[in-house]
């Protein structure tokens, strides 16, 4: 409960900066490159990986997203790993010069694999996620966004917040972290903007 308390209040800032004094607008078309790393709540297994994403703007209102994470851990001497892939389409809406909302709707992929075991998860699904993007100065832009995801007969809401330090104008480091059920997930990495 603490962790949703917390995740809240980062999720608000980012739509109390809609006021924000930076006059850049938020950035939908970059690529992303970073290390992942999940905890699952009372378990000893927190694999980790590389996570790869992209966002390219159609128009003014649209923009397509990829992204694909891959992660793994030992479990009793066997390897266990996962891999998720999501495809979509999104719509922005401008809030101000420098906070823009928006909606996407994916395609989703799950699959694990456990060595030694020919069986295997492997679920295609959907996602819907709506989010606030803004940046509260020329160099720090803050994403937050609530989803809710569907793999199978299975379904899990989301809650995900982005933190994005441009040193240069089309590099930057970020951070983020999201939350599903019993699963956190943390991710370090590098974004080229174009």
């Amino acid at each position: 409960m603490i962790k949703k308390r917390v995740l809240f209040a980062l999720v608000g800032l980012v739509g109390t900066s809609a006021t924000a004094v930076a006059d850049v607008e938020p950035d939908f078309s970059f690529v992303d490159v970073g290390f992942t790393k999940m905890n699952i709540d009372d378990t000893d297994f927190s694999p980790s990986g590389f996570t790869v994403g992209t966002s390219v703007v159609f128009t003014d209102m649209l923009f397509g997203v990829a992204k694909f994470t891959s992660t793994s851990d030992d479990i009793a001497n066997n390897d266990v790993d996962l891999t998720q892939a999501t495809i979509g389409l999104g719509a922005r809406y401008t809030l101000s010069n420098s906070t823009a909302a928006y909606a996407v709707l994916g395609y989703e992929n799950a699959e694990i694999k456990v060595s030694g075991f020919s069986e295997e998860f492997d679920e295609d699904g959907y996602s819907l996620a709506v989010g606030l993007r803004s940046n509260l100065s020329e160099a720090f832009e803050l994403d937050g966004t609530i989803g809710y995801m569907k793999l199978g007969d299975e379904s899990d809401t989301e809650f995900k917040v982005t933190a994005n330090y441009y040193f240069m104008s089309t590099f930057a480091v970020n951070a983020s972290y999201s939350m599903v059920d019993d699963i956190d997930s943390f991710t370090v990495g590098a974004r080229y903007s174009f």
